[in-house]
């Protein structure tokens, strides 16, 4: 299967990384990682003032009304040099599933505006939610939301659909889940809070098939990136007055890995 992208998205792939590897230092990532939200929200807007974050958004919001092959060549990128960015949780999973609602993703295109999905739950599997909703009033619990702390709204998966619900509802409570990435997650309690229907339970399924997706990509970025670190490593650390990439036991390690990142590569553009 062909995965060469056209020179257009190969202009945006050179766009997305200068963006992030200007910024994203390794002192820079540090830095961030002690901060309350552990997000660059400076970095975010950045890249929505570029047209990055609305890349697959209609131009009726601000996107550039481009397809899923251009969002995943920016989240590749973003994984790439581990972007602390809720690229995931805007671009990967809650956008797409308000394009029919304009109103409801006023400010995300330019990075002003964070949306996020609210789909894991303490038991059962993502794609047969507990949710219920019952006369346009939602109730559950929600586990491991991807930047819900800083969400101004929550795309909600239930038993029987896809439902939107704003953070500022009184019967929502958001409480702090620390993660080992050091970006911090959200339980999200869903108390009878007023729910907006945006889809069936294929909706659901799209969501969760669309998250898939893009969080292979966003291994791809990083796997590429940490076999780019190792080759420089293994290249320039010198043992016996030789280049320890010049040992058989390690180039086969490093050969290894190259075939294994291919192979993520690969699954993650096709999936």
């Amino acid at each position: 299967m062909d995965f060469s992208l056209t020179s257009d998205q190969d202009e945006l792939r050179s766009l997305a990384r200068q963006i992030l590897t200007d910024v994203c230092t390794t002192e820079h990532l540090k830095n961030i990682s002690t901060t309350e939200s552990g997000t660059d929200l400076a970095l975010w807007r950045t890249l929505g003032d570029a047209g990055l974050v609305g890349i697959g958004l209609p131009e009726s919001v601000g996107g550039a009304g481009l397809g899923m092959i251009e969002i995943s060549v920016v989240l590749e990128e973003i994984g790439r040099v581990a972007a602390p960015v809720p690229a995931f949780a805007v671009m990967g999973l809650a956008a797409n599933s308000l394009v029919a609602y304009p109103d409801l993703l006023d400010g995300v295109a330019n990075g002003d505006v964070i949306v996020t999905a609210a789909i894991h739950e303490q038991v059962g599997d993502a794609f047969h939610p507990a949710t219920k909703v019952v006369d346009g009033k939602i109730t559950g619990t929600k586990v491991c939301v991807p930047h819900g702390l800083l969400a101004k709204r929550f795309v909600v998966t239930a038993a029987d659909g896809l439902y939107c619900v704003e953070a500022s509802d009184p019967n929502v409570t958001i409480t702090r889940q620390d993660t080992t990435s050091g970006v911090p997650d959200a339980l999200v309690q869903f108390n009878g809070a007023t729910a907006k229907c945006l889809g069936t339970s294929a909706a659901v399924h799209d969501l969760v098939n669309r998250g898939i997706s893009a969080a292979c990509l966003l291994t791809s970025g990083a796997c590429q990136s940490a076999l780019a670190l190792m080759a420089e490593y293994a290249k320039g650390r010198f043992q016996f007055e030789k280049a320890i990439a010049s040992f058989q036991a390690v180039s086969q390690r490093t050969g290894d890995a190259y075939i294994d990142t291919e192979g993520v590569r690969l699954t993650a553009w096709h999936a």
